[in-house]
Formats: structure tokens, C-alpha cells, sequence
């Protein structure tokens, strides 16, 4: 490569004639008011620092043009690929663009040298132009307009701001007599220097580019990507391979929305390499592990190939995404479902399932199918609140594990060993799980809760449904009322804590509706559910039920429960005996010498909290050495408020809470006292 220390009229060739063209595939003109503000002020700190007259031009340093040399168009124009610098030289030439147009009735000498480092005064469309930005967002359409003073046209582009704003700027200063023309041309046109690095042939443009890529707009991963492809095609090819494949990939996946915490183009591409590597890699590392993929493409044609297919993937991320434009439709309800389910993990999966779907090799009904397993898998975590971060691994690794000859027996066999929750295992912590004080899941719940109703159903030729948007009611209310205080006794606020966020307690009913429940008493609460339209709600209460307490709610979870197992059954028997000591249900606690009945594991907890502080331990030596399980203030979530003042932390697993009980002993220094839960 060729280094070289250029000012600004050096850079347009000092009014001789060169053509600076963008790759296609780079990103659009991102800079903004802070950028140009920037510039204005390096600007204004060199004028205010020299005289009219001073013959020394202090240098100031705007960063590194990286440039490819790419033949020749027009008479005479030599012709350069800019592979980096594109924000800032398109940015100077706008500001030296206002300051033209500004100047040019009083010197028009200036407007005339500025005219010869914008254009190529000899010729004609494309090749006139000093710098001819991406077509993306109209930034080609608008710049060409801004400088030949022609309408501008309506689209996103950013360049006709940037103008403006210069124009304003230069146009104040100069009403207040407080820009010199001669010494301000000098400024921009002579002390603005960048280094050119000039590029041969035979480098890697694509590496130089990594290595420059620190500047104050940092590039995504997704615009990495772009600029790989742009320098890995010929300029002759640039143009119809990124209208044929990028543009529609763009024009679909937009890094302006997001997908978890990373744009939606970037997050595709992440997902797709999980596909064909088996591997996720991390957000930070898209663009390497797409180079690497990359490396063994060698000619153009395999390229765009690769390119194609990379096109064709895309359009099923954005269904994954946008589940409505869905071909065919019956796949739209399934994918919004899934979609509910925050289905992100599994999106490796779904892309090799949907592309084998398109080209024949799987029927609609079975894409429906397995949509449906993997709902199913999903749902089952859901309700014992199962860690994700595992499932990321699983499902980029999925595509590779399935027989797709034998295609849904070996999803739902795969599904099924991988920490696949068994029927004894959710009986046994989703009655007991809190689903509203949690982020993030409340569309999960409704969804859940829908599902119950339309099941309670089948059957029927009608399924009624809600007038407007669903809400989440508790029956026992979140904040007691005297009657409910009065009607659930001395242990209200502990019944509140402990069970007023389970599935056992909570309604599914419009905004409307839950304010008239708001903090009325059971029987008045209870008459309006059993009128209510929806089953979920009438379908339970019955004149049996006259009060409502832990009792209840925990009874009316375990017939909800048995509904959801109905509607997601298991696909993995051997999985009901597979997780001995976490997955039963424990019956009763022998303590002492004492036999307790139990009937949830956070029952148990709770009975030898309630031992120790009958033997009078010493809760604060306990909070010293265990406060994620005991504090003497209340905890932010669900937690049991315990006789002496302390509270106990509930919000454990089963395995957890078994090892919990454990630990309370063991720190209580009652290693001795014989215990066991069976």
C-alpha cells in the first residue's frame, strides 16, 4: 500500500479530475447534528487561531481515507474505490458545499475553486461527481440534488440535513460579519489533512478495513458483514448483486429493531451461522465467524451464491418475526405463538425446518407439527421457570442432531433429553411459580391462560372471547382490604406474600373488568367470575367454594395444572421417572419425631423455618451467614414472613429448596435433629 498525507484540496485532486464511488453494499450517511458539530468546531478552533494573512497553515488531522484504485470512466477520471472514510469525506464535501453556495455572489472566486473539487467540470452523469455516496436510503438521490441545487427527494437520507445545518450555521456567522471568506477557505481546503492509504490489487481490503474500524461511529456487525462482501466482489458486479440479494435482505431485517438486544439483520446473521455451524456464536463475534465461513468461497460466482441463499434464509427469519406475512397462512397462528414464547432461542432450528418446508422436503402439516413439539418443549420450561441460556447451545446444535428422514420422532426424541420437564416435575413447581411479578412474561401468561379457555371448549361451536385487551386479575387481591385482612386471619400477609402471584389466583379479564374487581370481597369477586364469558374464569367456582385462602388457591392451581398437561401432554415418558429427589411431590415431613402433611416442597421449607424458630436459634447469626435465604428485611420477591421478625426467601427450584432446607439446618447447628420428607 501507498501512505500519503493529504489536504482536502489534495483529496479532490486540487480541482483536477477524480471520482471517489462507494461500494454499494457500504452503509448509509449515519452522521448527525453531534458529528457535524464536531467538524464545525475543529473548523472554527483553527480559523480563530490564524491570521488572513499567515503564511504557516496549521495541520489538523480528520482521520484516514482508505482508497482502491478502480480503473478510469469519462475522458480522463481516475476512478477510486473508498473502502473507509466515506461519513467524513461526505461530510466535508457538504460543508464545502453550503460554503460555496454561501459565498458565491461576494467571491466567487471561492464558489468557483469549490465547484472544481466537487465536480468534474468536463463531464457528464455519474462521472462529474467527486464523490458519488451509496444509493442506500437515497443518499446518492439527495446529495446529487443538494449540490446541483435541484428539489430534494423525499426519502431517509441524512445528507440534505447535514447541509442544511451548515448552511444555517456559516449563514449566521456571516450576518454577524464573523467569517472572513478567504482565511475560512484556507481552513477547510488546507489545514484539514487526512492520511490516504492507497491500496494495491493484490491486499486484503476487507482486513486493512478491521483494523481502521475504531472511529467515532462504530461500525455493527451487520455493516462488518456488508463491507466484507463489497470488497470481496469486483466493482463491476457490486451494483447487481446488491439490488438482486443485500437490498431484499435489508429491505426485511432492519438493525433499527431489535431482536433481544442486538439489531434484527445482525441477530439473523447470528442465528443463521448457528444453523450451519452448529454453534451460536456471540454477539460481539458475527461478522468473524462470517468471514471464517467465508474463506473457503473462492470464486465471485460461489459468492453470490452463497449470497443467494443467504436471501432466500432471510425471508424466513422475517416471518419468524412478522408471523402475518407467513405463506402459507396457516402458519401465521402457530408462529405468533411461538413468537408469544419468545422463541428467539430456537431460531436455528426454525430456519433449517422453514427453508426444508420451502423446497418440498417437509409438508405443511409437518412444519405445523413441529411447530407445535417445540411450543410444547417451551411451554413445559416455562412453567418450572427453566434457565434459557442453555437451550441456546441445544438449539444451534439441533439442525445437525435431527434424522430428517425420520423428521418429527427425532425432534420430539431430541426435545425430549434435553432437560425436557416431566408431568410430576411441573405438577409439583408451577403451582407454586409467581407469574406476574416477574418482567417479560405477562404475554406468556395471557397466552397460557387463552389456551385453558379455548380448551375448556372443545366441543362447542362458539369459543367467546374478550371485548379488548386481556389483563391479569387477582382474585386475592395484591393490596388486602379489611375484609380480606379479617377473612384470611393472622397469617393474611403471608397467604398475600406467598401465593397471591400463582397461577391458582390470577383471572383473565379486560382492564375494564379488572377495575370493577378491584379490591371487592371473595363473594362479590366470585359472582362476577361465574358470570364472566370466559370459562377459564365461570367454569371453576362453584356454591362449594365459599372462602379463599392457600387452600384454595393451591387447589385450583392443581386443576389448572392437570388442564395444561392436557393440552401440552408429555412426548417423553421415561422423563416421569428420570428425576428422583426434584421431580416427586412430597407428601409429608418427618421432623423431629414429628410427621408434618406437605404437599409442596416450599411447604417443607417452610415447616423447619418455623422448627427454628420455635427452638429459639439465633436468626441474625443466620442472616450473617446465609442472607440470600434469611433477611430481617422483606425480600423483592416472594418470600414467608417468619414469627421472631425474619423473613425466609421462597423463591427457590425444588432442587434448590431441598438443598435449602439442608442448609437452614446445618447453619442452625441442628446437623443432629433427624429430618426427611417423603
Amino acid at each position: 500500500m501507498d501512505v500519503f498525507s493529504y489536504t482536502i484540496s489534495k483529496v479532490f485532486s486540487a480541482g483536477g479530475n477524480i471520482h471517489y464511488v462507494l461500494p454499494h453494499f457500504q452503509r448509509e450517511y449515519r452522521w448527525e447534528k453531534k458529528n457535524w458539530d464536531t467538524l464545525l468546531e475543529d473548523a472554527f478552533q483553527i480559523y480563530e487561531s490564524i491570521e488572513e494573512n499567515d503564511a504557516a497553515i496549521p495541520e489538523h488531522f480528520l482521520g484516514a481515507l482508505v482508497v482502491l484504485p478502480d480503473g478510469n470512466i469519462g475522458l480522463d477520471v481516475a476512478v477510486h474505490k473508498l473502502v473507509d472514510g466515506q461519513q467524513r469525506l461526505t461530510t466535508i464535501s457538504l460543508l464545502l458545499c453550503a460554503f460555496g453556495k454561501l459565498v458565491a455572489p461576494s467571491h466567487p472566486r471561492f464558489s468557483t475553486a469549490i465547484n472544481s473539487y466537487l465536480f468534474n467540470l468536463q463531464e457528464d452523469g455519474d462521472a462529474q461527481f467527486k464523490l458519488l455516496p451509496t444509493v442506500k436510503n437515497g443518499d446518492r438521490a439527495a446529495y446529487q440534488a443538494v449540490l446541483q441545487d435541484k428539489p430534494i427527494p423525499q426519502n431517509q437520507s441524512r445528507v440534505p440535513g447535514a447541509f442544511e445545518y451548515f448552511h444555517k450555521v456559516l449563514k449566521d456567522r456571516m450576518a454577524r460579519n464573523d467569517l472572513d471568506a478567504a482565511r475560512f477557505f484556507k481552513v477547510l481546503t488546507q489545514a484539514m489533512q487526512v492520511v490516504c492509504i492507497r491500496l494495491n490489487a493484490n491486499e486484503n481490503a476487507y482486513q486493512i478495513f478491521e483494523s481502521l474500524n475504531n472511529k467515532a461511529e462504530p461500525l455493527k456487525q451487520s455493516d462488518l458483514v456488508r463491507n466484507y462482501i463489497a470488497m470481496r466482489l469486483s466493482s463491476g458486479r457490486q451494483e447487481s448483486v446488491y439490488h438482486e440479494h443485500w437490498a431484499p435482505i435489508e429491505s426485511l431485517l432492519d438493525d433499527n429493531r431489535q431482536v433481544g438486544r442486538i439489531g434484527e439483520l445482525t441477530a439473523f446473521l447470528r442465528h443463521y451461522d448457528a444453523m450451519k455451524s452448529g454453534a451460536l456464536p456471540s454477539e460481539n463475534h458475527v461478522y468473524a465467524r462470517f468471514r471464517d465461513e467465508m474463506k473457503h468461497v473462492e470464486s465471485e460466482t460461489d459468492l453470490i451464491a452463497e449470497l443467494a441463499g443467504l436471501r432466500r434464509f432471510a425471508g424466513h427469519y422475517n416471518t419468524f418475526l412478522r408471523p402475518e406475512e407467513s405463506t402459507p397462512p396457516a402458519l401465521q397462528a402457530p408462529l405468533k405463538r411461538l413468537q408469544v414464547l419468545d422463541v428467539t432461542t430456537a431460531f436455528p432450528l426454525l430456519l433449517a425446518i422453514a427453508d426444508r418446508h420451502q423446497n418440498g422436503a417437509i409438508s405443511t402439516e409437518e412444519y405445523l407439527e413441529s411447530c407445535a413439539i417445540i411450543e410444547n418443549y417451551l411451554v413445559r420450561r416455562f412453567l418450572i421457570d427453566a434457565p434459557t441460556h442453555g437451550t441456546n447451545k441445544m438449539f444451534a446444535a439441533a439442525a445437525r442432531a435431527l434424522d430428517w428422514n425420520n423428521f418429527l420422532p427425532s425432534l420430539r426424541a431430541h426435545l425430549a433429553i434435553q432437560k425436557y420437564p416431566s408431568d410430576a416435575r411441573v405438577r409439583q413447581l408451577f403451582p407454586t411459580r409467581a407469574l406476574y411479578n416477574k418482567p417479560n412474561i405477562s404475554a406468556r401468561v395471557v397466552m397460557l391462560f387463552e389456551t385453558v379457555n379455548r380448551h375448556l371448549y372443545q366441543g362447542s361451536d362458539v369459543i367467546p372471547i374478550l371485548e379488548s385487551a386481556p389483563t391479569i386479575e387477582h382474585i386475592l387481591p395484591q393490596t388486602l382490604s379489611i375484609w380480606w385482612q379479617n377473612h384470611l386471619g393472622e397469617n393474611a400477609e403471608n397467604i398475600a406474600n406467598e401465593w397471591k402471584h400463582t397461577v391458582g389466583n390470577l383471572a383473565l379479564v379486560t382492564q375494564s373488568y379488572n377495575s370493577s374487581l378491584s379490591n371487592d370481597s371473595f363473594p362479590e369477586k366470585k359472582s362476577k367470575l361465574v358470570a364472566h364469558g370466559l370459562k377459564f374464569n365461570s367454569e371453576y367456582f362453584t356454591p362449594e367454594i365459599e372462602s379463599w385462602d392457600a387452600e384454595s388457591i393451591q387447589e385450583r392451581a392443581a386443576w389448572l395444572t392437570d388442564l395444561i398437561l392436557e393440552i401440552w401432554p408429555s412426548f417423553a415418558p421415561a422423563a416421569e421417572t428420570s428425576e428422583i429427589g426434584s421431580g416427586s411431590t412430597p407428601v409429608a415431613l418427618h421432623l423431629d419425631g414429628e410427621i408434618i402433611e406437605v404437599r409442596f416442597w416450599r411447604e417443607a421449607y417452610r415447616q423447619i423455618a418455623l422448627f427454628l424458630v420455635k427452638r429459639g436459634i439465633d436468626f441474625s447469626i443466620l442472616e450473617n451467614k446465609i442472607p440470600h435465604l434469611v433477611k430481617s428485611t422483606p425480600f423483592n420477591f416472594a418470600y414467608f414472613d417468619l414469627e421472631n421478625g425474619y423473613f425466609l426467601n421462597t423463591q427457590f427450584s425444588a432442587k434448590n429448596t431441598i438443598e435449602n432446607c439442608e442448609r437452614l439446618m446445618h447453619e442452625a447447628g441442628l446437623k443432629d435433629v433427624e429430618w426427611k420428607v417423603v
